[in-house]
């Protein structure tokens, strides 16, 4: 599931690798993930704090099902047998699975192609797809240069506005 949220989020490795269960919430009738800096995680910059919308794909493919079912066995992350590595946090098994066994697998490894790969594909996605630069800097948890970034928060985007800008991604 990890590389589709990547695929649909843009999030980075080690945001993913280390979401709890309870950073998966509702507002009205859309999920989304809380990356955030809580109990221990840890974030790569201060916008890195930021709420992603889930992609209704994401949903499809049955990761609300997977957290119910976590949940139910008692467990608060969503990948529960990742373990903390000092050198690359909490993201290593993932980017070593996808990067040395997912990839080859599909016959598409190569230097170039990892997981960061896929925060590269939402990024231009959108970008090809006429989202406006800052919802897809406030997606992906980048610094807006700007004025109004630098001095007011991307946070003032409503969920409702990210969503639909996920939306646009044409695959």
């Amino acid at each position: 599931m990890g590389p589709f949220i990547g695929l649909y989020s843009g999030a980075r490795l080690n945001e993913i690798a280390q979401i709890h269960i309870a950073d998966i919430k509702q507002e009205g009738d859309l999920w989304y993930f809380d990356l955030n800096d809580d109990d221990g995680k840890r974030l790569k910059t201060e916008a890195s704090k930021r709420i992603v919308p889930m992609h209704p794909k994401l949903i499809e493919l049955g990761l609300l099902q997977y957290v119910t079912e976590l949940r139910s066995q008692g467990q608060t992350k969503l990948f529960p047998s990742f373990t903390y590595c000092t050198k690359n946090g909490w993201g290593r098994v993932l980017g070593r699975w996808f990067n040395e066994m997912f990839l080859p697998e599909l016959g598409i490894k190569n230097e170039s192609l990892v997981f960061h790969s896929l925060r590269h594909t939402v990024t231009n996605s959108l970008q090809r797809e006429g989202v406006p630069q800052p919802i897809v800097q406030a997606l992906i948890g980048h610094t807006r240069a700007d004025m109004l970034g630098q001095h007011y928060s991307a946070s003032g985007l409503r969920l409702r506005q990210l969503y639909d800008a996920l939306l646009r991604l044409p695959y």
